[in-house]
């Protein structure tokens, strides 16, 4: 489902088709977040796992070793996220928690 293109037409007053919002195929995709503690990166493993992690769309990390992690408040405080896509809501969560496990960030506290 094109949900983009259903909220443009929906703000630009256009009618929304009730079949362009049913599914087109059996998939699913998710995204999460990572959220290590605040302090100083000392270093941070296995950017390579997650990138040859199955199913793996995307993925990034806003900071990097030597940088500070700030306390999360809002949407720029977010440490990286990875995006994955699955066969089924469930194959997509299993990749992403493989995906996730597969970094490991260190951080020292001030």
């Amino acid at each position: 489902v094109n949900l983009v293109e259903a909220v443009m037409r929906q703000a630009l007053g256009e009618t929304v088709p009730a079949a362009s919002l049913a599914p087109t195929r059996d998939a699913a995709t998710a995204i999460r977040y990572w959220f290590p503690p605040p302090g100083r990166i000392a270093s941070i493993e296995g950017r390579e796992a997650v990138a040859r992690s199955e199913g793996v769309l995307r993925w990034g990390l806003f900071r990097d070793v030597g940088d500070v992690q700030p306390v999360v408040r809002s949407h720029p405080d977010r440490f990286g996220f990875v995006l994955v896509h699955g066969a089924s809501r469930r194959d997509a969560k299993h990749r992403l928690d493989v995906a996730m496990r597969a970094l490991l960030v260190a951080v020292e506290s001030d």
